[in-house]
């Protein structure tokens, strides 16, 4: 039975029962929420209860979701690799797209990059260059095309190096050294080289409404009362660098030229115009008629009446009970849901990481270790996270962790880590290196002993 925003599931289902007409092929929506909040369960519900189905049933949508559980380097991979995945988990949609033009696109750009990267090597041989981070940016495809007509190079290569961030510069500068090899008309042939070479983001984008026209003209296997496309992009702050600009500069425009409606849903921590980079760059005007910020859905916590029915449908029957959860972990429905789950015995090594996979997947792996150390503090404020992290600019952390309210502990005495996540982290950490966790319990007493003495 599911559980709450009632409001929530009714905007979505009118949202999508709205038709669309010519001036309006292109509409965006944005649902935004702290990570644990249940934006993905919320869309998935409306999106499957028969209830709401009915509501849309009309508009004939063709479900494609770019979710990337992963982390993917380029644009090519991830809507070859997570729009295929889309269409092989077998839905009410019963959609089996084979993404023809959008692989070839793929596996043309692999081996581009290929010729690209040995070119360099050579390029560097005969310089007599020996650098380990540009063998390590090779083996990694940073050298690649793709990411050389990426507008933000030096945050494409960032990704790959963020153990050395005092190599960025370096980095950059053999990038655009070699670059010139991508210039060589020589360097490519027949008709999609030189596509790709010109304009990525069009070519792949044109591939894309090209394979969705097809399988819209009743392709064999998909379902022939299907018209329009729902686009989801779910877990977006994850590679919305990676595809921003592509939304705005080539999707949007190739799918106004399409012979089908678009609706896209996009679900992310932030808003959508604030998550966005190039919104915030160009200017709202450039989504004049296809987005509207009025329209968005913001999801938080439970609130106590949801939170109470959610923890008494999973098992736990005591009152008293459902509420010292509430009071000690708060009302995200994703940590509430990990609550009840537990045995008596508490969580299992494999169960620990999981939690923290999957309660801290949309962090930076800066952000990940940020939290890691913060775990073991009773008390989150400037003066611990200098001790704690000596490194890190103590100020930015803060803030950051004060703006991630589903990682906190919800009570109102001092900042903490979440308790639950904090207790599975710092088992998980003692049972892979014991060492590192008496050094950052020892350190965590330190910080507090400090904070205590300078308030005296």
């Amino acid at each position: 039975m599911w559980i709450g925003r009632r409001d929530h599931v009714n905007k979505l289902a009118d949202y999508l029962t709205t038709p669309q007409d010519d001036e309006h092929r292109i509409r965006i929506l944005s649902m935004a929420g702290p990570g644990g909040s249940g934006k993905s369960h919320l869309f998935q519900h409306t999106y499957e209860d028969k209830e709401c189905r009915a509501k849309f049933a009309d508009r004939k949508y063709l479900r494609l979701t770019v979710t990337a559980t992963e982390c993917y380097p380029t644009l090519a991979n991830l809507l070859t690799i997570e729009l295929v995945k889309s269409c092989q988990q077998r839905g009410n949609d019963k959609t089996r797209i084979t993404f023809d033009n959008l692989t070839k696109c793929s596996q043309t750009l692999s081996k581009m990059n290929a010729i690209a990267q040995e070119q360099v090597k050579e390029s560097m041989a005969k310089a007599n260059v020996s650098d380990p981070l540009i063998d390590a940016l090779i083996q990694l495809g940073v050298f690649g095309i793709e990411l050389y007509t990426n507008a933000a190079v030096a945050q494409s290569i960032q990704k790959f190096v963020k153990s050395r961030p005092e190599l960025i510069d370096s980095a950059i500068g053999y990038f655009k050294k070699y670059a010139d090899i991508f210039s060589k008309e020589t360097f490519f042939e027949r008709e999609l080289t030189t596509r790709l070479r010109k304009d990525i983001g069009t070519a792949l984008a044109e591939s894309l409404v090209k394979d969705v026209e097809t399988a819209l003209n009743h392709e064999p296997g998909i379902d022939p009362h299907l018209s329009n496309l729902l686009l989801v992009f779910d877990n977006f702050e994850r590679y919305v660098d990676i595809i921003d600009t592509f939304i705005f500069q080539n999707l949007v425009p190739a799918l106004r030229r399409s012979n089908f409606y678009t609706t896209i849903v996009v679900l992310g921590r932030d808003p959508f115009e604030t998550s966005s980079t190039y919104i915030i760059g160009v200017g709202s005007k450039v989504l004049s008629g296809v987005f509207d910020s009025s329209q968005e859905l913001h999801l938080t916590e439970f609130d106590e009446e949801e939170a109470d029915s959610f923890l008494e449908q999973r098992g736990i029957k005591d009152k008293s009970e459902r509420e010292k959860i509430c009071k000690e972990f708060g009302r995200y429905p994703y940590i509430l849901n990990a609550v009840a789950s537990l045995s008596p015995g508490g969580m299992s090594a494999q169960a620990n990481r999981a939690f923290f996979i999957r309660t801290c997947y949309w962090l930076t792996p800066q952000q990940q270790d940020w939290i890691r150390t913060l775990a073991f503090l009773d008390k989150v404020e400037v003066g611990t996270i200098k001790k704690m992290l000596p490194s890190e600019d103590a100020k930015k952390v803060y803030t950051w962790f004060v703006e991630e309210k589903s990682l906190k502990d919800p009570s109102p005495g001092p900042f903490m880590v979440n308790k639950l996540l904090r207790r599975c982290i710092m088992t998980d950490i003692k049972n892979e290196e014991e060492s590192l966790y008496n050094k950052l319990r020892s350190r965590a007493k330190e910080a507090m002993q400090i904070l205590t003495a300078d308030k005296e």
